[in-house]
C-alpha cells in the first residue's frame, strides 16, 4: 500500500452505490470525431477558467491550437476491470464530448510541459457514467438524451437533448431541450463516401492542421498514431472539484488531475467524405458558442471515424489546492 493510501480513509460502499471501482474496461467501441476550427481567445479563456485561474499561477497552460474536438463514443460494454466489481456486469453507454488541445504543466518547468485534451461540455446516457466520471476523475459531465442518426451502420448525424436554461430569469424554467446536434450531407456519386486509413494518417492529418497555428514559443511534438485523440494515449486534464456544504462560494476539494486511457486495440479507421456541420442551439447555461469560440453552423474540418477498445485505468494528480494555493 502507498502512503497516499495509508493517508486515505477507506471508501464506504453505500446502498445503491454507482461508482465501480478503477480500471474501466470498455469493449466494442465506435467513435465517431469532429475537429472544428474555433476562436482562439475563447478557448484561452475558457482553459485560464479551469486550470491556470484556480492554481494562481503554479500552473501554466496554453492551447495548442484554436481547434475543438467534438467527440461522439457509443460503447457496446463498459465495466469495472478490478478483480471485484468485474464480476458485476456492464452498462451500455453513450458519451459525447467536446475538448480543447492544451499544452502546459508547471509554470516554472516548461520543458516538462505535455499536450493534454481538456474536456469542457460532456454529455452521458448513464448514471454509473456521469457519477464514476465526475466523482474519480472530475470529467465535467452531465445527462444527456442522445438521438443517433440512421444513416449507414455507423452514422455520423446526432444530436443532443439536455436540461438548461434558454434564458435567466426567476421564473425561467430549465428543461429537457435541444442544445446541439451534428449533421452531415452525404459524398457526391463521383467521390468515394469513405476512405479506410490508419490511426497514424489520422494523427498526421490532425497535426497538419495544428502546425500552421502552434505558439512559436512552445516546443509541442508532432501527433503519433498512438497518442493524439482523448481515447488514443493523449492525457485528459481536469478541475476536479465538489461544492462545499457550508460556504457556497468555495470548493471542499478541488485538484488538477489527470488521466491517460490505454487503447487496447484498434479496428477500422475511416475518413468520412462528407460536410459535417455543428448546429448549436442558444442557452443562457450552456453558452457552448461563447465559452469554446465556434459559431451556430461551423462545418468541421476533418471528420474521423474508428472502432477500438480501451481502458480507463489510475489518474494522477498536478495540483491539489487549498485557500494557500497549490
Amino acid at each position: 500500500m502507498s502512503n497516499k493510501e495509508d493517508r486515505l480513509p477507506a471508501f464506504v460502499e453505500l446502498p445503491g452505490n454507482s461508482v465501480g471501482r478503477i480500471p474501466y474496461r470498455a469493449r466494442g467501441a465506435h467513435m465517431n470525431g469532429f475537429l472544428f476550427e474555433a476562436d482562439r481567445r475563447a478557448l484561452q479563456r475558457t482553459c485560464d477558467r479551469c486550470l491556470n485561474d484556480p492554481s494562481t499561477g503554479r500552473l501554466r497552460f496554453r492551447v495548442v491550437a484554436p481547434y475543438v474536438l467534438l467527440t461522439a463514443l457509443y460503447v457496446d460494454r463498459m465495466s469495472s476491470a478490478d478483480p471485484i466489481d468485474k464480476s458485476k456486469g456492464f452498462v451500455r453507454e453513450t458519451d459525447i464530448g467536446f475538448w480543447i488541445p492544451v499544452v502546459g504543466g508547471l509554470a516554472d518547468a516548461p520543458g516538462r510541459w505535455k499536450v493534454y485534451w481538456l474536456p469542457t461540455y460532456m454529455f452521458v446516457d448513464s448514471g454509473s457514467a456521469l457519477s464514476g466520471g465526475r466523482e474519480v476523475f472530475g470529467y465535467p459531465k452531465t445527462m444527456g438524451v442522445v438521438h443517433r442518426g440512421s444513416g449507414g451502420p455507423q452514422p455520423m448525424d446526432f444530436t443532443v437533448d439536455t436540461e438548461h436554461f434558454t434564458k435567466f430569469a426567476p421564473d425561467a424554467e430549465g428543461r429537457v431541450q435541444r442544445l446541439f446536434a451534428v449533421s452531415s450531407n452525404r459524398a457526391t456519386s463521383e467521390e468515394p463516401a469513405i476512405e479506410t486509413t490508419t490511426t497514424a494518417e489520422v494523427a498526421a492529418a490532425m497535426w497538419q492542421i495544428f502546425d500552421a497555428f502552434l505558439p512559436d514559443d512552445i516546443f509541442v511534438l508532432p501527433l503519433s498514431g498512438d497518442a493524439f485523440l482523448p481515447y488514443i494515449g493523449m492525457p485528459m486534464i481536469f478541475l476536479k472539484q465538489f461544492r462545499d456544504h457550508e460556504s457556497a462560494n468555495r470548493a471542499c476539494y478541488q485538484a488538477v488531475t489527470a488521466v491517460t486511457v490505454s487503447t487496447d486495440s484498434v479496428g477500422s479507421v475511416r475518413l468520412p467524405r462528407t460536410k459535417t456541420r455543428l448546429v448549436v442551439a442558444g442557452s443562457a447555461s450552456h453558452p457552448i458558442s461563447a465559452d469554446l469560440g465556434i459559431p451556430d453552423g461551423r462545418e468541421a474540418t476533418l471528420a474521423m471515424q474508428m472502432s477500438l477498445d480501451f481502458t480507463v485505468g489510475f489518474g494522477s494528480t498536478l495540483c491539489q489546492f487549498t485557500s494557500d494555493g497549490c
